[in-house]
């Protein structure tokens, strides 16, 4: 996530070298995935953007409900095309869901995270894992 951060560990040598190794074949694109991505039919995307309702800002601007809409948008017409779609989030994106891509097949799935700034937040939530 984006943010001010008074100590960051950073990656030994070995560690650069292995994913080196790992990415060599690898298509490493930065950039919105609506526009970096482009997937052919048949293939799998796994989608994991900042969910609804929680923490979102991953880099200066956050990442908005309008562009988890237009995310959904990309989504349902890589559906349409072929494209196998695994996409996690809240429970506050079902309305989204609902009104962009309501055919995914709905999962919820509870799930415990490590990451929290009060340990007393790192309890089980119920999150949703839509795939189509």
């Amino acid at each position: 996530p984006w943010g001010k951060y008074t100590r960051c560990a950073m990656p030994s040598a070995k560690q650069i070298i292995e994913w080196h190794k790992a990415l060599k074949n690898v298509d490493v694109r930065l950039g919105d995935v609506t526009v970096t991505c482009e997937p052919k039919p048949g293939d799998l995307v796994y989608l994991d953007p900042p969910y609804v309702g929680t923490f979102t800002a991953y880099n200066f601007g956050g990442f908005t409900e309008a562009d988890q809409g237009r995310l959904l948008t990309k989504v349902a017409g890589w559906v349409a095309s072929g494209v196998h779609v695994a996409y996690s989030n809240s429970l506050g994106a079902e309305r989204l869901l609902d009104a962009i891509w309501p055919t995914g097949t709905r999962h919820r799935v509870t799930t415990r995270y490590a990451v929290n700034s009060h340990g007393a937040g790192r309890t089980p939530v119920e999150e949703l894992l839509v795939v189509e």
